[in-house]
């Protein structure tokens, strides 16, 4: 079925009015979508670009959807691609930050899907507070795991800044293997010394890989707190 342009359609039928006289709860995520978007180009209407982001976020899953996901769609630019994927974001952080109690592995898995297939080494600090709820979440290293490139007072600036009751360190091996290595398990004990120091202690840190595959260091014994 052809959808009609909003320009085609109503005043009031129109995904802008319908969100001013109605809120945004009343919109599809087609309508939502083509707000985002804004305008179509000559030969390709809002209304059809916005069906196929939607197609393509279906199809790759909203947690995977990335630019690659998104470029080669006729008449959605870069500025577009990532407003879209700057909306998901936003929304995805603040869902996150009321529904999800971090206190075991699983549950912070599909907080860092995204980093899972870097080709190097991620290293990501989860803050979180007295009950386990995610704070935020950020990127503070890049690169082999090492004391030089690695140092507490980085990682801890962001969580006294977030006044977190304890920190979560995640990072990825892209060896496929899960398994710690001694720089894993040496700038894992500095943290956690600096932890104990500051009263914000490692609570986790978990290895992953691209296959699904993870490593708990503190089921391992790496970790205590």
């Amino acid at each position: 079925m052809q959808l009609a342009s909003p320009k085609l359609l109503p005043r009031l039928d129109r995904p802008r009015e319908k969100l001013i006289h109605g809120g945004a709860a009343r919109l599809t995520d087609l309508e939502l979508l083509q707000l985002i978007i804004g305008s179509g180009v000559k030969g390709h209407s809002v209304t059809d670009i916005a069906g196929q982001v939607l197609d393509r976020i279906k199809s790759s899953g909203y947690l995977y959807t990335s630019i690659h996901s998104l470029v080669g769609i006729k008449g959605l630019s870069s500025a577009k691609v990532a407003a879209i994927l700057a909306a998901m974001e936003f929304a995805h952080r603040y869902h996150l930050n009321e529904q999800i109690v971090l206190d075991t592995p699983a549950k912070v898995l599909p907080l860092v899907t995204d980093i899972a297939g870097a080709k190097q080494e991620n290293l990501v600090l989860i803050t979180i507070d007295g009950a386990f709820r995610l704070l935020n979440k950020r990127l503070v290293s890049l690169g082999t795991l090492t004391n030089t490139l690695v140092h507490p007072r980085e990682v801890f600036a962001d969580a006294v800044a977030d006044r977190a009751a304890c920190v979560i360190l995640v990072h990825n091996h892209p060896s496929n293997i899960c398994i710690p290595s001694g720089e894993d398990k040496s700038v894992t004990k500095a943290m956690c010394e600096a932890g104990k120091l500051l009263g914000i202690p490692v609570y986790d840190h978990i290895i992953i890989t691209k296959n699904n595959g993870w490593y708990s260091m503190r089921q391992g014994g790496e970790v205590a707190c």
